[in-house]
């Protein structure tokens, strides 16, 4: 749970990730967890692409264990903080 100090400063929503996303970001964190297992690869690489463009340049995105961007996307590259795996824009 997120304490109620940061949930304040949250924004939380539902989004079609086929649609346009216009008008969103730059997000510091993006989950989209156990969510791109259910697309095919050309999908996932449109869907990680907006994703990238939408993350601050020092933003995370967080997927579910079994997801990655390796060979889908190529902008982002995965970090380890402590015992959890997530993704960030290339330097």
């Amino acid at each position: 749970r997120v304490v109620e100090k940061v949930r304040k400063l949250a924004q939380f929503r539902q989004l079609n990730l086929m649609a346009p996303l216009g008008g969103l970001g730059p997000f510091d964190v993006v989950f989209l967890r156990n969510v791109l297992i259910y697309f095919e690869d050309p999908v996932k690489r449109r869907i990680l692409g907006k994703v990238h463009d939408l993350l601050r340049p020092d933003g995370y995105l967080f997927l579910g264990g079994s997801e990655t961007t390796l060979n889908l996307e190529d902008r982002l590259e995965q970090v380890q903080i402590e015992r959890t795996r997530c993704f960030r824009r290339r330097s």
